[in-house]
């Protein structure tokens, strides 16, 4: 008995390894992605003078998995949260987020009802565990806003003084740009 339950052990993890590895390389073998890796060599030169690689896709994926990433693009709260992401400043996708909540969320729980042995508490743990990351992407979303908010008057005074100096608007969104601390430099320049 022992050793039909090592075989088929064996034979599930062997099968999971093997269904991982397809969708490795069938999202590998994409039509996007060759796209992206034959105009990874496009570059252009900068009025500040070196040159630098141009970003012309925007990485839209929900997960690093194509069934995952299908999953969510179907969801409504997905692409909100992606949106909520890319306010935040982060680079993180959907998808390890949401891992990461219900990681958090069952490893929270198990080491509560073990030491505990109380549901409510293992409840109570598993909930205040799982919105850590959450309430982590949110609170990053709000400073970095907050920032915008501080800099917005200082961005529009510079462009203001770039555009009396007879500079075109091309030139002053480049003077913000070039001067300006964070975040603002991503937004214009």
């Amino acid at each position: 008995m022992v050793g039909v339950a090592a075989g088929l052990t064996f034979l599930s993890v062997m099968l999971l390894v093997l269904g991982v590895a397809l969708l490795r390389e069938r999202a590998q073998q994409s039509p996007e992605r060759l796209v992206r890796q034959r105009l990874t060599g496009v570059r252009t030169a900068t009025v500040t003078g070196p040159t630098t690689t141009i970003g012309l896709f925007r990485d839209e994926a929900m997960s690093g998995l194509p069934v995952l990433h299908r999953w969510l693009s179907r969801m409504a709260f997905a692409s909100k949260f992606r949106k909520y992401l890319e306010q935040a400043g982060m680079s993180t996708r959907v998808g390890m987020v949401l891992g990461l909540t219900g990681l958090l969320t069952l490893l929270g729980g198990r080491v509560v009802l073990i030491l505990t042995t109380s549901w409510v508490w293992a409840v109570i743990a598993a909930v205040g565990c799982g919105s850590l990351p959450v309430l982590y992407v949110r609170r990053r979303r709000r400073l970095r806003l907050g920032r915008y908010a501080e800099q917005l008057a200082d961005a529009l005074d510079l462009l203001t003084r770039s555009l009396r100096a007879g500079q075109s608007f091309l030139q002053g969104l480049q003077t913000v740009a070039g001067k300006c601390p964070s975040p603002r430099r991503l937004s214009f320049g």
